[in-house]
């Protein structure tokens, strides 16, 4: 009798574990899931999961394009009208991190932002990413 309730204890304790360790796993591919997988897809792609989730109909649909092409396009000329301040704010502020840092300390700090910011913006826009900090 004691041999059959020390072979059920480690059959509960194995199973328990399996247990565990499968909503371990389970956590850990959703963590995986939504720190590799979903940073990859643009704001675009899911906003258009939330709007398909929301059940609208076709009036519904086209009122939300509509307002959201809107949205896009104001954005937009706001992003163009913006550009030439921006591109001043940061030419003035290299200006002055020069000023306070030595040769070799600018070279290096151009050197990393390069690696942060790439100056191929084209390719940031395409990925639809835009940052105040470009």
């Amino acid at each position: 009798m004691i041999g059959e309730n020390s072979s059920l204890t480690k059959i509960r304790v194995i199973t328990s574990l399996i247990f565990v360790l499968g909503i371990v796993a389970g956590v850990a591919g959703v963590i995986g899931y939504q720190t590799f997988v979903r940073p990859h897809t643009s704001r675009r792609e899911r906003f258009k999961e939330v709007f398909n989730r929301l059940n609208m109909n076709d009036t519904q649909r086209a009122e939300v394009e509509k307002v959201l092409g809107s949205m896009r396009s104001n954005l937009s000329q706001l992003r163009q009208e913006a550009e030439p301040k921006i591109e001043e704010i940061k030419k003035d502020t290299d200006q002055s991190l020069k000023e306070i840092l030595s040769p070799a300390q600018w070279q290096q700090f151009q050197e990393e932002r390069e690696k942060i910011y790439p100056s191929d913006r084209s390719s940031r826009k395409l990925n639809g990413e835009h940052s105040h900090l470009d």
